[in-house]
């Protein structure tokens, strides 16, 4: 009750979508700053982080999605820079994920600018670990799988 009534008060789209786009926009002018080949996509109150897929890689013969249309998976080097990114902002306090990020009413201006000193931090670790051709060994554990099981099935 009390989210309905407080979505009936009005601006709670709005601010989503503004703080979403915000941090859309300011995501993808850090990615070309630092020459990173990723980007932030989607609808804004829901910003989906992607590393650049389109290395000549296809689905994978044999994997198909919960339609039944073969499923793509994400190549290997993108996998791992990915997973570099992700394990880097995690350190500074920042979670985001492969699948889609929720802003909320709650989440503020400062709360963009923090997330996105994280993503400028974790861009050039990665940007380094890309020029020195050492981004699998920067991980820490396994990298992310690409794979969600509620989403592949064999």
């Amino acid at each position: 009750d009390a989210t309905l009534a407080r979505y009936q008060q009005g601006g709670v789209c709005e601010h989503m979508w503004r703080i979403g786009q915000a941090l859309m926009d300011g995501y993808n002018a850090l990615a070309e700053k630092h020459g990173v080949p990723t980007r932030a996509v989607g609808q804004a109150p829901h910003p989906v982080i992607r590393w650049d897929e389109n290395d000549g890689s296809g689905p994978v013969p044999g994997v198909r999605s919960v339609t039944g249309a073969p499923a793509q998976l994400l190549p290997t080097p993108n996998r791992h820079r990915a997973s570099l990114f992700f394990q880097e902002t995690v350190k500074r306090g920042i979670l985001l994920g492969p699948d889609g990020n929720n802003v909320m009413l709650t989440t503020t201006d400062e709360d963009v600018a923090t997330t996105l000193r994280a993503c400028a931090e974790a861009m050039e670790i990665v940007r380094g670990a890309i020029t020195a051709g050492t981004v699998r060994e920067q991980i820490q554990g396994e990298p992310i799988d690409p794979r969600p099981a509620w989403r592949v099935v064999r």
